[in-house]
């Protein structure tokens, strides 16, 4: 029980760190980025993100699935596994490719 409290204490800590940072650091980003340096990152951050949910394409999800289908036999979780990160992998390194070349010609 004490090890519930304490992972419930650290999520709390957590969230309340992931609520409370951007509210200091932000005014003090946007002092010294200005209005273009802050538009040239939200544009940049878009893009590398929409190649980033190409990579991801829900793999997770469907990943998710199929493992519960194979839990009781360990050879096929290992190769359902296996082919899962691999297929992964790939599309992962088909994006950051797109990613370099949409950069190359812009």
């Amino acid at each position: 029980m004490a090890s519930v409290k304490k992972n419930f204490a650290y999520q709390s800590i957590y969230q309340v760190a992931n609520i409370i940072l951007p509210l200091v650091t932000s005014p003090y980003v946007a002092r010294v980025l200005g209005a273009k340096g802050i538009g040239v990152y939200s544009y940049t951050y878009a893009i590398a993100y929409y190649f980033s949910l190409v990579a991801l394409l829900g793999i997770a999800n469907h990943g998710n699935r199929v493992i519960a289908g194979v839990r009781d036999n360990k050879q096929k979780l290992t190769k359902t596994f296996s082919e899962l990160l691999s297929v992964h992998c790939v599309i992962a390194f088909v994006a950051v490719v797109a990613y370099y070349v949409y950069f190359l010609f812009l």
